[in-house]
């Protein structure tokens, strides 16, 4: 069995969940708001082979818009980054904001009517965008998840 965890992190952490087991694949989705617990909750019960998480840079032309936040996203990045440190057989993967512009997902995608059938949880754009880095990070790495996850 594997677990794919891609998290678009932030104040509205979105996220979207394929775990395989044999010949089953079921996809989940959600987004978490404003509540570390239940985020760690996430990511302590799914138990992920692999987390693909959205990287947080900080742009010179971007700083002064920036003044006085707190930084909501590094700290959720932070707990991916420290449950992939206890969880030694989690591998992380972070990828930029732009590039999950380029994967053509819709929310007419199998996958994703799946996760909304499945899945009762609060859906938002970052929920989405969670959607959108897994269809990237299994474009780009097939051959990887394979590896790591077998």
């Amino acid at each position: 069995m594997h677990r794919i965890l891609a998290i678009d992190p932030g104040e509205s952490s979105g996220w979207f969940m394929q775990e395989s087991h044999e010949d089953t694949v079921a996809f989940l989705k959600g987004t978490i708001v404003l509540d570390r617990v239940r985020f760690w909750e996430l990511l302590v019960l799914t138990q992920p082979n692999i987390i693909i998480y959205e990287e947080f840079k900080l742009y010179p032309h971007k700083a002064r818009a920036l003044i006085g936040n707190t930084f909501y996203t590094c700290e959720i990045i932070g707990l991916i980054k420290l449950y992939a440190d206890i969880a030694k057989e989690t591998k992380l993967f972070k990828q930029g904001a732009s590039g999950r512009k380029y994967v053509h997902a819709t929310t007419q995608d199998p996958n994703w009517l799946l996760a909304k059938e499945l899945s009762d949880c609060p859906t938002t754009n970052h929920t989405f965008d969670a959607y959108q880095h897994f269809c990237m990070f299994m474009h780009k790495n097939k051959n990887l998840v394979n590896e790591v996850c077998t």
